[in-house]
């Protein structure tokens, strides 16, 4: 498999998220850039779209149950009403991020900056280290 550009994998992962999947198991270190794109009520379960870009992406109702989010920015973005459940957000930049009425229920935010993100009427699992994440977060 030839490594794919940003638009290529956009393309991939909006059509085909198994074949994304296993593409991102070959380039496991590629930085993928999703900034300003639109995700919203997309299902995206299991993704792994650790190390990518997705500031000010809009995530409204996407289903990201179990994906993988780790060391990803999503500055800006919106995530409210989407399904993080059991996802690894473990040192995600969440900064000012809209995640109202997000399920983060067994999410791992170890080590996440969520300073001015929104979690109003967000549903978290209170562990030490996602208490620790969301100190700086509006709640």
């Amino acid at each position: 498999m030839k490594q794919l550009n940003n638009k290529e994998l956009l393309e991939l992962i909006k059509t085909n998220l198994k074949e994304f999947n296993k593409y991102r198991r070959q380039f496991l270190g590629q930085k993928i850039n999703f900034q300003d794109q639109h995700f919203v009520g997309t299902y995206l379960r299991g993704a792994n779209i650790g190390l990518a870009n997705l500031s000010d992406a809009d995530l409204t109702v996407a289903n990201l149950l179990g994906a993988n989010l780790s060391y990803t920015t999503l500055v800006d973005a919106n995530l409210s009403f989407a399904n993080l459940i059991d996802a690894n957000l473990r040192y995600v930049n969440l900064e000012k991020a809209d995640l109202e009425m997000a399920n983060l229920r067994w999410a791992n935010l170890q080590g996440a900056n969520l300073k001015g993100a929104n979690l109003r009427g967000a549903t978290i699992t209170l562990t030490t280290e996602n208490v620790e994440a969301i100190k700086g977060a509006i709640l």
